[in-house]
This record gives C-alpha cells, sequence and structure tokens, in this order.
C-alpha cells in the first residue's frame, strides 16, 4: 500500500462530514484512511463508527488528547508507505491522492502542497503557493501547509516522529529535519487542499508563537550560531508582537 490518509479529531465541527467524505471520494482508490478519536465525547465516537460501513476507514480511540501523541500513535499503526495528513474541517481536492501518486516515482522525503484559503462559507478568501519555497526558509517561517503534505513514513520514524508542541508539532518535525541534513523536499505549486481559516483554531493564537520560539532556544543551545540566534531573535519577536496586536 502506498498511502495512508491520517486525521486526528477530538470535537465535532460543522465541517467533519465533508474533510471525511472529500478522502473517500478521492479519484485515487488505494489507500487506507486511519481516524483517531482522540479524547472525545461518546457521541462523536458513535458519530465516527458510522463511517466506518467504508472498508477503507480504520477507526481507533484514544483518552490523550494531544496531536503529537495521536499522530504518532496513527503513524504506528499505519501500512502506507507515504503518509497524508488531513484535518477535520479542511477539504482535500478530488485528486489529491492521484497529484501525490505521480510524485511517488521522485521518493521525496516531504511533499508540500499549495492550497487555497477558504472561510467558514466554504469560500475561496486567499491562497498558499509554495513554489519556490526551500527547507531553509524554516527559520524565519513555516514553510509548508501541515494538512496539505505528504511524508515518507520511513523518514518520520528515522525522525523518531511527532515529539512537542501542543499547536505546532509540525514545526518542530521541520526543525529537526532541517538539523537533520539530507532530506529530499519538494514544494508544488500543485493545490491538493482547501485549507479553512476559521475562529478557534491555532493560526492566530499565542500558543504556537510561544511554542515556535522554545525550539529555536533549544536549537541555540544545542548549536550556537548566528542562524539559530536570528531564528530565536525572530520567533521570540513575533511573540511579543502579538501581545501588542
Amino acid at each position: 500500500m502506498i498511502f495512508s490518509v491520517i486525521l486526528c479529531v477530538n470535537e465535532d465541527n460543522p465541517f467533519l462530514d465533508k474533510a471525511i467524505n472529500s478522502i473517500l471520494v478521492q479519484d485515487y482508490d488505494e489507500f487506507e484512511f486511519i481516524i483517531v478519536a482522540n479524547n472525545c465525547t461518546d457521541e462523536l465516537y458513535e458519530k465516527l463508527k458510522l463511517s466506518t460501513k467504508d472498508k477503507r476507514i480504520r477507526l481507533f480511540r484514544t483518552i490523550i488528547g494531544q496531536l503529537s501523541f495521536n499522530l504518532n500513535f496513527a503513524i504506528n499503526l499505519s501500512k502506507g508507505d507515504y503518509i497524508i495528513r488531513m484535518d477535520s474541517d479542511d477539504v482535500s481536492l478530488p485528486n489529491r491522492l492521484s497529484k501525490c501518486n505521480d510524485l511517488v516515482i521522485h521518493k521525496y522525503d516531504i511533499v508540500g502542497f499549495s492550497v487555497d484559503l477558504i472561510n467558514e462559507k466554504d469560500e475561496i478568501i486567499g491562497e498558499q503557493c509554495l513554489s519556490g519555497n526551500k527547507l531553509s526558509n524554516i527559520m524565519y517561517k513555516n514553510p509548508f501547509v501541515h494538512p496539505a503534505t505528504m511524508i515518507k513514513r520511513s523518514f518520520l520514524v528515522s525522525c523518531k516522529g511527532y515529539l512537542g508542541g501542543f499547536q505546532s508539532e509540525d514545526y518542530d518535525l521541520w526543525i529537526r529535519a532541517y538539523r537533520k541534513g539530507g532530506v529530499r523536499t519538494h514544494f508544488s505549486e500543485e493545490k491538493v487542499l482547501n485549507y479553512r481559516i476559521r475562529d478557534g483554531q491555532s493560526r492566530g493564537n499565542l500558543l504556537p508563537y510561544c511554542e515556535v520560539a522554545s525550539y529555536f532556544y533549544r536549537e541555540l543551545l544545542l548549536h550556537p550560531n548566528l542562524n539559530n540566534l536570528a531564528s530565536f531573535i525572530v520567533a521570540t519577536g513575533k511573540r511579543l508582537f502579538y501581545k501588542f496586536k
């Protein structure tokens, strides 16, 4: 099996059914869809159980309400060569997995796809094009849209999975990947996802700014150099700027 699509969810939302269905209607059919219900209500779990009539879905439940743990849990259970991330309020385009399959031959470790930004009414309000990005951009900004990534499972295992952050677990992974070196990345202008911007998500919250600053402080202590110092200063500045927004 080539692809394992992973979705972790801990609360119901008006977009969950659409997110799940957007995977089930893919024009590429050879995949497994792992859904992890983490620290959720019985009502949500029972609702998710109704979707397991589709044999491609594998549903699990944990009591740990932390995304990094549940992503690692799903990866450990996955059978695919590549992990496809999916969030519970976004919409995958129907040819997403076909576009991923076109790139498998290149054996990239991480592929970052571009996205359209949508609001709560499914209206396109912008885009995020990743073409031209580099992994080295991680020193100053997140070069990937996490739920629009394709990641080689063996690479994730070699990085020891997701380690940190309640709301920025992907940023920590990219930083460690950059430190590891030799990572085969590809940033595509192809759009595979409608990425939803809505109230209450981590984007724009204080915690991820604090977490990212702490990652770069770790990197600075591990490898004292000007790049890590500059990255720590930029990340800390973003956190301090947030205070005055």
